[in-house]
């Protein structure tokens, strides 16, 4: 799809509860395979084009722990949503070995990474770009995310949905209390459900009898969905993996795989470095990193609205109505290297001033 980039910013799905969430980009599609199926079809792991890589990297430094992925699952998929395939995202996560505990909490961003599994399928939260509960909603229209994931118009694959396919899978299935599922953008390790999570705080974390503080996921019956995402503090009440951080993000980084040497990083005891992994190296297709994940091809409401058509349609309704050198308009915006083209002494002809933005501002091409 085709937004303007600043009708993007009025984007139901898009918009924080605080506007204080730290924002992590999503890395572009490798130019390479996808796992392509229809949508509501199914694939079997062992046809996939494209296989699972993962590498993490908890050895080589005794302060972080590093996750490189193709961001492709170690499962078979039963029924698709959606019609983007699971294309290769060259996944780098750096995390805290030792996460440090704050009590004032930091709100996860809505669209895109909030954590990574253990199989290297980054968690995104809750919401959908349309603002919608991408696991439960009242809107039969609405976006629902089966427990294999799906792709983004952008191709990267990722998780909504608690039943994570971690220790088994299927729609039923719900990974054990003390079964590592993944890892928080904030360092903190992600277990299963509890099977009576009051003892929760807002962020679905709790600290274990040993002093270790965790997080673990909430099942459906556990969330209520009828409520608002939001709380006035930050926490989401959609909270199936996360409903906020508790722990520091200051030495978290999210980026590509592309720009570190993978032969700096351990994967396993057998000392295999990333190299060895077989990560797909070279171009990257189509796209653009962005935050937020915002590739859901939302809906665009309120103040974007406003202005595109403050931006787009009064400016074409100038140009259309006087014609582009002529007759007294209200500011036009052209691109930057047009700029030329116009009498640019003193204003456009006739006395139209001219307002000019770098080239291509106006509108962002969507994978």
């Amino acid at each position: 799809c085709a937004l303007p980039i600043w009708g993007m910013m009025g984007m139901d799905g898009g918009d924080n509860c605080n506007d204080g969430a730290d924002e992590f980009m999503t890395p572009k599609p490798m130019d390479s395979d996808c796992n392509e199926l229809a949508e509501g079809d199914s694939l079997n792991v062992t046809e996939f084009v494209v296989a699972n890589k993962i590498c993490t990297d908890s050895t080589s430094s005794s302060t972080y722990r590093y996750i490189l992925s193709n961001g492709v699952t170690d499962h078979s998929i039963d029924e698709k949503e959606g019609p983007s395939p699971m294309c290769e995202i060259p996944w780098f996560v750096k995390i805290p070995m030792t996460p440090t505990y704050s009590s004032t909490i930091s709100e996860c961003q809505h669209l895109g990474i909030i954590g990574i599994a253990t199989n290297g399928v980054p968690f995104y939260g809750a919401k959908e770009g349309t603002g919608d509960n991408a696991v439960e909603s009242e809107d039969n229209d609405a976006i629902q995310v089966p427990w294999p994931g799906h792709a983004s118009p952008s191709e990267d694959w990722h998780y909504h949905n608690p039943h994570i396919p971690i220790g088994g899978s299927g729609g039923s299935y719900y990974p054990s209390n003390d079964t590592l599922v993944g890892y928080a953008l904030d360092g903190y390790k992600i277990y299963g459900a509890l099977d009576d999570d009051s003892v929760l705080d807002e962020c679905n974390g709790r600290t274990t009898s040993d002093g270790t503080y965790q997080y673990h996921i909430r099942t459906e019956s556990q969330v209520d969905d009828g409520d608002d995402y939001c709380n006035s503090d930050g926490s989401n009440n959609w909270n199936y993996i996360l409903g906020c951080f508790h722990g520091s993000l200051d030495d978290t980084e999210v980026g590509q795989y592309l720009d570190y040497t993978l032969s700096d990083y351990t994967c396993d005891e057998t000392g295999n470095t990333a190299d060895n992994i077989g990560f797909t190296t070279g171009d990257q297709g189509e796209g653009m990193m962005m935050g937020g994940g915002g590739m859901e091809c939302p809906d665009v409401s309120g103040v974007g609205w406003f202005l595109i058509f403050l931006f787009v349609a009064c400016p074409s309704f100038c140009i259309w109505k006087c014609g582009p050198f002529q007759g007294t308009c209200p500011p036009r915006i052209v691109r930057a290297e047009d700029t030329a083209k116009l009498n640019t002494g003193g204003g456009g002809r006739g006395g139209q001033d001219i307002v000019s933005v770098p080239a291509g501002a106006i509108e962002v091409e969507m994978a």
